[in-house]
């Protein structure tokens, strides 16, 4: 893939080479990549970041090699919500790791991409941009290429990226509208489970009320994330006295016959990082979720 090709102009002429390419918006690591693969040239010949251009020279930078993946393609179901060539966002099913792990190599959505990548005679490693659990559907973005990761971590850290949760929480949450904005760590003694603790990461969830079910049971809520620490809204719904239905690391499992927390990763908004074209994903709610809904609507008398 080319990332950058531009003929040198009067404006440019003399002007050293990264001063050109200065708009690629490249990352040092990757730019030492690029120059030791040699794929940063001036009219075909590779050349130093230092060196002088002169107008009618071509200047052209293509992406790095990417090492063969490891993982074994598995052909795993999960749905496209978008694809072109710098990115892919799907919609994972919940029930799927995002990634392999020491004990689970297999079965995962890293997997499944591998083996849609490999149909398309694409191949790229997997660079998720972020994380879902496990148990958590919904809409996640993978970066096909090392300066498409990056420009996305950017914007991922000027909070231009908009990630939106549907969540069903156990009780009423009595406001319509509130803000948490309370540290995530690790607890003591625990490898996995997170809390609110002093000396943890700040982190900042939106929470509106979307719907409250009858008898108080559970209360349906829009999340929107400031940060992305780890089990952040499971960790703050937690904390506000309000664990998510179905969660059984940080409630109670099983309920209402979920076999995983009620959370849905629905809506992602953001800028593509080389169109500029506004981007604006939605997923519905998958089918056990609308179960939960309808089942949580009815008045305690009915359920059965």
């Amino acid at each position: 893939m080319r990332y950058f090709e531009k003929m040198v102009g009067e404006l440019e002429d003399g002007m050293m080479l990264k001063e050109v390419i200065r708009p690629l918006g490249a990352g040092r690591l990757l730019r030492r990549k690029m120059l030791e693969q040699q794929l940063i040239r001036v009219n075909g010949e590779s050349a130093f970041l230092t060196g002088r251009v002169h107008k009618g020279d071509l200047v052209t930078v293509d992406a790095p090699h990417d090492q063969p993946s490891l993982l074994l393609p598995e052909d795993l179901n999960f749905k496209v919500a978008f694809e072109d060539e710098h990115l892919l966002i799907v919609d994972k099913p919940a029930n799927m790791l995002v990634h392999p792990t020491a004990k689970e190599r297999t079965g995962t959505l890293a997997n499944a991409v591998l083996f849609a990548m490999q149909i398309k005679g694409e191949h790229y490693p997997f660079r998720p941009l972020h994380r879902l659990d496990r148990h958590t559907s919904g809409l996640l973005i993978i970066a096909k290429h090392k300066l498409a990761l990056e420009r996305m971590e950017k914007a991922l850290k000027r909070r231009e990226i908009k990630r939106e949760y549907i969540a069903f929480a156990s009780g009423r949450i009595e406001q319509a509208q509130l803000t948490i904005d309370a540290p995530i760590g690790l607890l003591a003694d625990q490898t996995v489970k997170r809390g609110v603790v002093p000396d943890g990461r700040r982190a900042i969830t939106h929470l509106k009320v979307l719907q409250w079910f009858p008898e108080g049971r559970a209360t349906k809520v829009h999340v929107s994330l400031e940060t992305g620490r780890t089990h952040q809204i499971r960790v703050h719904l937690t904390h506000l006295g309000h664990y998510i239905l179905g969660d059984g690391l940080y409630g109670i499992a099983n309920e209402y016959g979920l076999i995983r927390q009620a959370l849905h990763a629905a809506i992602l908004s953001f800028e593509h990082p080389f169109t500029h074209h506004a981007i604006n994903l939605y997923s519905p709610l998958p089918d056990d979720l609308i179960s939960l809904e309808k089942v949580l609507s009815l008045p305690l008398s009915d359920e059965e």
